[in-house]
Parts: structure tokens; C-alpha cells; sequence
């Protein structure tokens, strides 16, 4: 309700409330505004440095394997994930925070490391340093490290506030499908790095052959005539014994003595015959060979019913000696069966030849007892010209004991 104005007046005069604000309490006096105006910039007030977290980093490494420097450094940082430098490595973070830590590692003895850590808000730090010559990885990765945990501890300053992280140059290939983006699983724990096994010591040097060996062989042959005869293809049957000398390089000498026999018609032919032989006798592990040459004699003689008789040779009317000349090839398997002993199974070829004294082969004529007396004799044996021989022998052989 309004008042009339005198009654406004009297009320003003006489210090009372104004009808107008009967009822309501006075209200307090604002205080002068100290803030600015909203058109004045607000001043920049620095925030209180914070911790950086490094969970993901990066790693780039020039002048050593990636991985191992990767495996040394995670055993020094294991909240760390440590990533290849690769496409798929930055795709992989998805916008998290990371660091990204180049390792330029020069060549030479005297090389000096240039280290590069670059976090994800461009912050960049600049490090060069000369490692320990004998543990050059451990004291490259311990700087790193420490170097990392100084930036997440706000330690030390930056030494570029904007730099740009190096990304991988691409490979010109054809353009490949869109992997997915890998899920972030936790980082494998690396196992600590083996201990070096120490040298063997004691060991002992493999056993030098010994200067010389010894051979006994025994063997058993059959004689083939090669050249044009009455009688040919098998000449004699027998046996041969015989004794070697064989030295560490591997010469070889041989004496043997050699008996054959063969029978027709009552009659009996034996031979006997002396060689020397000297060649080369190469061995392996298991398997050997020995050939040799060089002259030889062989006596004969022709029985008749175990008593001696005459024979017509080649014009001779008795038997001289053949003198001729020997090769011959043997292959052979070994064992050893002794520090000292050693047994050798062999199949021996050899071609010989052997004349009379005349330069003829012998021919042993004789009478068939079935044919009448007046025939003209029979060629009961050939012997020498160009034979052929085969033999399976066994050879002991046998070494002079080491001395200790």
C-alpha cells in the first residue's frame, strides 16, 4: 500500500525506515570486485611440477643387436615396455604416453655413445658419453636407465622443449593390408643373463700316433694266368704270410713269403715264392689302404705221387727260378682292440709277372697214363707270364707302448 508523500517526509525526518522496505531485512554492502574484467587476460599461473610415468618406450639402437640391448636394459627398467621402432610399435600405443630413446652406439674402441630420449609432449634430452671399455653394453644400459628415471623424477631439465620424435623411414614394397592394431599385453620378464661357463681345464690333447707299427698278415689267395697258355685261368691255390713295416707318415715296407699248389694227373706243382715291397699306406679312423710294388723270386718244383720227377720247362730240363716284379692294391677295415694292438681285415688285389731265366714262362710237360706211350707229352702246368691274384688277409698290427 502507498503512503501519502507527507507521511514519507515526517518518517525521513524523524530517522525511520522507509515504509517502502518495512518487512525486509537491510542488505550488506558487496565488496569492491578485485578480479578483472572479463575482457583482461587472466595472467598464466605455473602448475606445480609432476612425476612423468614412463610405461612405454621406443627403443631405437644403432651399432649392437636390438635385442640384445633390449634384453640388458629391461632388466633395469621391468615397468617398462620396450618397443622395436617400427610402424606397428607407434600404432600400437594408441595416443599414450611414451618415450621414445635412441641408442647411436659408434664403431672402434674408443667409440663414444650418443643418446637421444624424446617423450611423447616433444620434450627432448641430449646425452653423450664414452662407455667402460670392458662392459661396454652394461655401462651403455645403466645410463640409459638412470637417465629415464631422472626424467620420471623431474631431476633434470629438458634440453628442447619442442623436437620431433624420428619415426621408421618405409620400405618400398608393395602397400599391404591394415593389421589390426595389436593389443597391449604385459611385458614378458627376461630371464637374468646366464653365467659364462668357464674354459675346460685339464683337458688333455688327443694322442699322437706312435712313430711306428709292426704288422703280422696271414692270408689265403688264388692264382689266375692271364697270358695266352695251354693251360690257363686257374693257376694255384695257397697261402702267403707276411711282415710289415709301416712308419707314422705313412711309408710302408713288406717281406713276404707266398706257397701255391695245383695237381693233375698225379702230378703236383709247387711254388714258393720271396717279395719285397715297399709303398704308401694311408689310414683313417676306420678304413685304410695300402699299395705296393717290387721284384720278386719263386723256386718250383713238380712231384709225382709225392716223389720228385724230372720236367721239361720251356727247352730246360730242370726247374729254374721265375724272376719277375709285383703290385698290389689292399683295402681294409680296423679295429682297435688295444692301446697298442690293432686288428685290419683286407681283400688284396695284385698283378705279378715272372719269367725263367731265359725270358720265357715255364711250361711242365708230362705223360698222360691214360693215353698210350708213343703220344707226344702233355702240358700239365704254366706257370708265370701275367698273373692275377686275390687274397683275403688279416693283419695284426702292433705299436711300441708310450712312454709315460
Amino acid at each position: 500500500m502507498r503512503m501519502p508523500t507527507p507521511l514519507v517526509l515526517l518518517a525521513a525526518c524523524m530517522g525511520w525506515p522507509s515504509p517502502a522496505h518495512a518487512g525486509h531485512a537491510p542488505e550488506a554492502a558487496a565488496p569492491a570486485s578485485t578480479s578483472p574484467a572479463p575482457d583482461d587476460p587472466a595472467p598464466a599461473v605455473p602448475e606445480p611440477a609432476v612425476g612423468t610415468e614412463i610405461h612405454h618406450a621406443i627403443l631405437h639402437v644403432e651399432g649392437r643387436p636390438w635385442e640384445e640391448v633390449r634384453d640388458a636394459l629391461a632388466l633395469r627398467l621391468p615397468h617398462t615396455e620396450l618397443l622395436p621402432f617400427d610402424d606397428a610399435s607407434f600404432a600400437g600405443l594408441g595416443g599414450q604416453p611414451f618415450a621414445y630413446v635412441e641408442i647411436a652406439i659408434e664403431p672402434g674402441p674408443d667409440a663414444e655413445v650418443a643418446l637421444t630420449i624424446v617423450l611423447s609432449d616433444q620434450r627432448a634430452y641430449l646425452r653423450r658419453f664414452a662407455p667402460e671399455a670392458d662392459r661396454p653394453l652394461r655401462s651403455i644400459v645403466t645410463t640409459v636407465a638412470n637417465t629415464l628415471v631422472a626424467i620420471e623424477q623431474e631431476q633434470i631439465e629438458a634440453d628442447e622443449r619442442v623436437a620431433e620424435i624420428p619415426r621408421p623411414e618405409p620400405e618400398p614394397s608393395e602397400p599391404a593390408l591394415t593389421e589390426p592394431t595389436p593389443a597391449l599385453t604385459e611385458p614378458t620378464p627376461t630371464p637374468a643373463e646366464p653365467e659364462p661357463t668357464p674354459p675346460a681345464t685339464n683337458v688333455e690333447p688327443p694322442p699322437r700316433p706312435p712313430p711306428y707299427e709292426l704288422g703280422v698278415a696271414g692270408s689265403m689267395l688264388t692264382i689266375f694266368g692271364l697270358a695266352p697258355a695251354p693251360v690257363r685261368a686257374f693257376a694255384a691255390g695257397g697261402g702267403e704270410a707276411r711282415v710289415s713295416a709301416r712308419l707314422r707318415r705313412g711309408a710302408l715296407v713288406e717281406l713276404g713269403l707266398r706257397f701255391a699248389s695245383r695237381g693233375r694227373l698225379d702230378h703236383r706243382l709247387w711254388r714258393n715264392r720271396l717279395s719285397l715291397a715297399g709303398g704308401y699306406a694311408w689310414r683313417g679312423e676306420r678304413f685304410g689302404v695300402a699299395a705296393v710294388a717290387g721284384p720278386t723270386v719263386e723256386p718250383w718244383t713238380v712231384r709225382r705221387l709225392g716223389t720228385p720227377t724230372g720236367v721239361s720247362a720251356a727247352d730246360q730240363t730242370s726247374a729254374t727260378p721265375l724272376w719277375g716284379a709285383m703290385m698290389a692294391v689292399t683295402p681294409s677295415l680296423r679295429w682297435r682292440v688295444a692301446p697298442t694292438l690293432a686288428l685290419a681285415l683286407g681283400l688284396r688285389t695284385e698283378l705279378a709277372t715272372g719269367v725263367l731265366g731265359s725270358g720265357a714262362s715255364a711250361r711242365v710237360l708230362g705223360l698222360d697214363p691214360a693215353e698210350p706211350p708213343e703220344t707226344s707229352p702233355t702240358v700239365l702246368f704254366t706257370l708265370g707270364g701275367l698273373e692275377l691274384s686275390t687274397a683275403l688277409e688279416l693283419t695284426v698290427w702292433i705299436a711300441p707302448p708310450r712312454s709315460s
